[in-house]
């Protein structure tokens, strides 16, 4: 039955994007999707710019944000010197709000060179200093691998994730606490820095185009890379359908079966 089932290349995953599993679904904390109320700060930081270098003092640092979170201000603050921010939507949320938004942090007032500030946006205790002079330009984003990957053995898994390598994830502009935003074809937007692209779950499927812009921390926007069509890692065994369900695809199931059946009935 195994040879009869035979071994097919998927040239493209399912239609739709899972809509469970992974941090991205859920904004990175461990509430109940649609419970979330204030204004965010129980979430977990993986999504929240920290800088390893100074940034401008014009910076606008960045969180992947819940959809059902209010938007209200938050604060830097120093030493000397405490500044208002506001929370200003750079994404659209999509698909009901499963994927959440990117903010940028927008100080009321300038900040002040060499301070260091407290991240008070970000729920665990982070911190950056400010220097003066222009931020680092964005550089051009470069794909070193990119495929679907499926992370079950059970071929009808729906938790498949697209695995992205990027090259150049050591820039100026990304040290500074820039990102790299992931755009998919349903138009929800994550973002791309080393940390992310470290989950085990990885990002969600789709089959293309994408698109990924690099984002420097004062919100200067560089050259768009577009990648057409994405195809899975590894051959998968075909035991369900991929993509929409047919009366046809109960046929690589029951058609063995009924063919061994016969052969039977045949030599007895």
């Amino acid at each position: 039955m195994g040879v009869a089932l035979g071994v097919l290349y998927a040239a493209r995953p399912a239609d739709a994007l899972s809509c469970g599993g992974g941090p991205w679904w859920s904004g990175g904390g461990s509430e109940v999707l649609g419970e979330t109320d204030g204004d965010g700060d129980g979430e977990d930081d993986w999504t929240v710019s920290a800088p390893a270098e100074p940034v401008p003092v014009d910076a606008r640092l960045w969180q992947f944000f819940s959809c059902y979170s209010e938007l209200v201000p938050c604060s830097f603050a120093s030493e000397a010197h405490t500044v208002e921010v506001d929370r200003v939507q750079s994404s659209e949320c999509t698909r009901e709000g499963h994927h959440g938004r990117i903010v940028e942090l927008v100080p009321r007032e300038p900040l002040w060179p060499d301070h260091t500030y407290v991240n008070g946006c970000a729920s665990s205790e982070q911190s950056f200093t400010t220097r003066e002079g222009p931020a680092a330009a964005p550089e051009t984003v470069r794909v070193a691998a990119i495929g679907l990957d499926r992370q079950s053995d059970f071929p009808c898994s729906s938790g498949d994730r697209l695995d992205l390598e990027l090259a150049d994830l050591d820039a100026a502009y990304l040290r500074e606490g820039g990102r790299i935003e992931l755009a998919y074809p349903e138009g929800h937007v994550l973002p791309v820095t080393q940390k992310t692209l470290s989950f085990v779950d990885g990002f969600p499927e789709t089959d293309g185009p994408i698109t990924l812009t690099p984002v420097a921390v004062d919100g200067t926007r560089g050259e768009a890379v577009r990648v057409e069509e994405i195809r899975f890692n590894q051959a998968v065994l075909v035991l369900c359908a991929v993509a929409e369900p047919g009366p046809w695809h109960a046929l690589w199931v029951v058609g063995p079966l009924l063919w061994l059946a016969g052969r039977r009935r045949r030599s007895a």
